[in-house]
């Protein structure tokens, strides 16, 4: 491309051109009126001024005729050198002759002008012609390096074969293509010997068949570089015919290895979604919102039972309860653009079924609302889980009942014990008082080991809705509760700033008082020291209290959640052994999960996961088994 000097510089050269001719008809007018003056014939003097400005003006003219020509304005100045030099040619010849001794010219600036300007027109042609013929090597030159250019962006490669003679012809980077060295170009044969073995039959048929029949070469093949690798090639070609023969076979070949590499890896994915959808009983599922159409893979049959198109079929076969349900649902992702997650039932066969269908809204390339996602076949689940349902009710009323008996035959114990303790104190002696004192310990320790067990069986059935709860406030609640232990420790309890969460806010109270009075409990010598922080990890809150203490074995951390299971004697350390496997069964009434990480000596870090204020889960709420 040219630049701007240069443009300015060819428009200046086109000037120069028009100036000469310009020059020679300013001069043919003139010398016209010099010689009229001097008392020339009219007549002679015009034949002059024809000879001297005629010329000219054709010059003038060509010159500014020149932006419609073919000829490239690089070359103007071409034309302008063939001018300049055929008149300084005649003018030097004119000189050479008028200085000769025997010879002379008697009116030598007559003369030059007119010989000049003779050869003005000429020597204009010349240039034209030559200029032209530059032009036109110019724009070949150009158009091959634009060619040879867009083949190597596109990864193109152009190639004809001549019909009479099988003569291939490659553009240079068919060579670069096929990794083949840039020489001459091998014969049919020898050409079709680069293709895989396997595809060489494709490509000679579908040659044959153009060559033939004059029919369209079209193949993705592959061939072999020269070190070895297996390539794709996509091959093109049209045939070009005269009379119903063909002539001349030309084409294009592309390199199509990536295309077919990102094919393979796309059905490889398609493959592994099937065999996921097969194993899971699911399907995919794509419903346009602005046209109300709906497409399911592999088929809406395989989960639904019948064909679903569009919104209406899918409300058709949804339980008549759950229908404003995933109404709502839909209506709620749609308008905020967070996904929905919903279970439904629905009804197939005359049989109800539970089904999840999770989706995302999407903008789709035409720029209409989609909603994509999966669904799947849950009933095997929801059954499982409502008997696990059933089973944790009865073992809850179990439990309850239990413990309540319990409390009888216990507080009769207690009593007798007191009595016996009232009555015949004195006359016990210290063995006696010894065992007494055992006994009534350990009627104490197993009421409070009820006691935990009621609230323990109690989680769920006595539980308050989950709502929205300050941590702070939680936790400041439970410093007051703690704040005699907490003085006479000496305990140094940090606190950052907590969030608000969805929970049960007596529940938590619970947690928070059990983890800060075992962090002080289970410390060193030293005074406690506990910290309590929070962090976000999507949709839930990890909330951890972090201890200097005594530490966990890390071969013990999973017993320490299982009722009355405690790792320090009574004699060390008091306690129902109940605390941890209540605070377990809290975070999984919330629908969090609870561990520790810990080191003998090290301290301990107790965290569990409770959903922020700000999620909507309409999942059912998981079950503790057992």
């Amino acid at each position: 491309m040219e630049s701007w000097k240069e443009i300015g510089t060819n428009a200046r050269w086109k000037q120069a051109i028009m100036g000469l001719g310009t020059l020679y008809v300013i001069l043919g007018l003139g010398w016209a009126y010099v010689e009229i003056t001097q008392g020339t014939p009219l007549t002679n003097a015009l034949i002059l001024s024809v000879f001297i400005a005629g010329p000219g003006t054709i010059v003038l003219y060509g010159g500014y005729r020149l932006p419609q020509t073919e000829i490239a304005p690089k070359f103007y100045s071409t034309i302008m050198a063939w001018c300049l030099g055929g008149i300084g040619v005649m003018v030097s010849l004119l000189t050479l002759y008028h200085i000769q001794p025997a010879a002379s010219i008697s009116n030598p600036v007559r003369a030059v002008l007119i010989i000049s300007a003779f050869v003005l027109v000429p020597s204009f042609a010349g240039g034209f012609n030559d200029s032209r013929a530059k032009s036109n090597a110019f724009v070949l030159d150009r158009t091959v390096d634009l060619l040879h250019k867009s083949e190597q962006i596109a990864d193109v490669g152009g190639w004809e074969i001549n019909p009479e003679t099988m003569d291939v012809y490659w553009t240079q980077h068919l060579f670069e293509i096929l990794d083949e060295p840039y020489a001459e170009e091998p014969p049919v044969d020898q050409a079709l010997d680069i293709y895989h073995e396997d595809d060489r039959p494709v490509i000679e048929n579908a040659i044959e068949a153009a060559l033939e029949a004059g029919q369209p070469v079209d193949e993705e093949v592959r061939f072999r570089t020269s070190t070895g690798q297996v390539r794709w090639l996509r091959v093109q070609g049209v045939p070009e015919t005269d009379g119903g023969d063909v002539v001349s076979l030309r084409g294009a070949a592309q390199d199509i290895t990536e295309r077919k590499e990102r094919e393979r890896e796309l059905q490889n994915v398609r493959e592994r979604m099937e065999l996921a959808l097969d194993a899971t009983d699911a399907v995919v599922w794509d419903w346009n919102v602005e046209t109300d159409e709906a497409s399911f893979y592999p088929s809406a049959e395989s989960l639904y039972g019948t064909t679903v198109e569009d919104w209406d079929d899918f409300i058709e076969i949804i339980h008549v309860e759950d229908r404003e349900k995933a109404q709502e649902a839909i209506e709620r992702s749609l308008e905020t653009g967070e996904p929905k997650d919903e279970e439904i039932r629905i009804v197939r066969d005359g049989k109800t079924r539970w089904i999840e269908a999770p989706g995302h809204p999407v903008e789709g390339d035409d720029g209409a609302t989609r909603m994509i996602g999966v669904a799947r076949d849950i009933t095997e689940r929801k059954t499982y889980e409502q008997k696990l349902e059933e089973s944790n009710e009865r073992l809850e009323q179990f439990a309850y009942a239990a413990s309540h008996d319990l409390q009888e035959p216990l507080r009769m114990v207690s009593s007798y014990l007191q009595l016996i303790e009232r009555r015949y104190g004195d006359a016990l002696d210290d063995d006696g008082e010894e065992f007494l004192e055992f006994a009534v310990d350990g009627a104490e320790r197993m009421r409070e080991m009820i006691d935990g067990l009621l609230v323990y069986s109690r989680v769920e059935t006595e539980g308050e809705p989950l709502g929205p709860v300050d941590l702070n406030k939680v936790v400041a609640d439970v410093r007051d509760n703690l704040e005699m232990q907490i003085t006479e420790s000496d305990a140094d309890i940090e606190v950052d700033e907590l969030p608000r969460v969805l929970g049960d806010e007596n529940q938590l109270r619970q947690v928070f008082q059990n983890l800060l009075s075992n962090a002080i409990e289970y410390s060193k010598d030293e005074p406690p020291q506990v910290h309590v922080s929070a962090d976000r990890n999507s949709s839930m809150w990890e909330v951890s209290v972090q201890d200097e203490g005594i530490g966990i074995p890390p071969d013990e951390q999973d017993r320490i959640f299982e009722v009355f299971q405690r790792l320090q004697s009574q004699n060390d350390h008091e306690g129902s052994g109940i605390g941890l496997a209540l605070v377990e069964r809290i975070i999984e009434r919330h629908g969090g999960e609870i561990w520790v990480d810990s080191e003998s000596g090290e301290g301990s870090t107790f965290s569990f996961t409770l959903r922020a204020e700000d999620t909507h889960d309409e999942r059912v709420r998981p079950f503790r088994t057992g």
